[in-house]
């Protein structure tokens, strides 16, 4: 019952609804963009759902947009030309995005709720039950391999650098 593939697709699924319907652009009084942060945690739990889906099963179908009947779901499964995500190329598929998203975190923070527990025992503050996206683009590029520094070393120009020939892959931001 575990590691279900399904289970996944529907977090995926999800994800891809939410990233093609939210509305980024809408803004507060101040004109602040309140729902930029949601959006950004969104594209984060997509990538590592993808991620572990690859750890567990090695190549898997990808896709973006959500599929809203069973005859989408039906097409895309059937379809033997479907696009397919592996240790070697999710970073390429998903990292134009988290690159994005990672300057919205550091611009605007995490999502913020109330903190979470019953006040007397437990409290846990919500920005820590949230995916830092440079985190898991960091894991993305690790998956990857050697190869995904010199990856990285083409986004410097996003405003990230990564440090030549380091075999960790540090990330420093400029």
């Amino acid at each position: 019952k575990y590691l279900r593939i399904s289970d996944y697709y529907h977090v995926i699924n999800s994800c891809n609804a939410y990233i093609a319907m939210c509305d980024t652009f809408r803004t507060t009084g101040t004109d602040r963009k309140y729902m930029i942060r949601e959006y950004s945690q969104v594209q984060a739990i997509r990538a590592w759902v993808y991620m572990q889906l690859v750890y567990a099963y090695g190549e898997v179908p990808f896709y973006t947009e959500p599929l809203l009947t069973t005859d989408a779901i039906n097409k895309m499964a059937n379809n033997p030309n479907r696009q397919m995500a592996n240790a070697g190329n999710l970073v390429d598929l998903l990292g134009k995005d988290l690159i994005s998203m990672e300057y919205v975190e550091r611009r605007y923070g995490y999502p913020f709720y109330q903190d979470y527990g019953d006040g007397a025992n437990f409290v846990c503050h919500s920005s820590r039950v949230m995916f830092p996206v440079s985190l898991v683009l960091g894991d993305l590029y690790l998956m990857k391999g050697d190869k995904a520094i010199e990856v990285a070393e083409e986004g410097a120009d996003a405003g990230l650098f990564w440090q030549s020939g380091c075999q960790k892959c540090e990330r420093r931001i400029l």
